[in-house]
């Protein structure tokens, strides 16, 4: 019996000694090129009003800044107003009807706004 297991790992080991001489080892991956970080200093009117170098922004990034604030204000409203309709059903009769009478008309206003500034905003940085 012993020698029928020593027999069986004699074999299995001249297998697997077989199995490896055909295996084919691939060459070693390809070093990743470093990255380098470009030096080149980039000077613009917003980065240069943001770290105050040159002073007060010009009166284009001020209209720009001041449209992106009222999308944001819009967006807002949107998002508030229409949580506060679906919701106003489970609220008292009074909020109830606040909704109906003064938000739902004015919901529509507010998101064709947003909509119609979004994209002459869209149109205006496309140029």
């Amino acid at each position: 019996m012993q020698e029928e297991r020593e027999e069986e790992t004699s074999n299995v080991r001249s297998e697997t000694n077989k199995d490896t001489t055909r295996i084919a080892f691939e060459p070693k991956a390809k070093k990743r090129a470093s990255r380098t970080r470009s030096t080149a200093e980039v000077r613009t009117p917003t980065k240069d009003a943001a770290s105050g170098k040159d002073g007060a922004m010009p009166v284009e990034y001020q209209l720009e800044a001041a449209g992106v604030a009222v999308l944001v204000l819009l967006f807002v409203t949107i998002l508030l107003g229409g949580i506060f309709l679906g919701a106003s059903a489970f609220l008292s009769e009074d909020l109830d009807r606040f909704a109906q009478d003064v938000v739902y008309p004015n919901y529509s206003k507010v998101v064709v706004a947003f909509l119609l500034g979004s994209t002459a905003y869209g149109f205006y940085k496309s140029r």
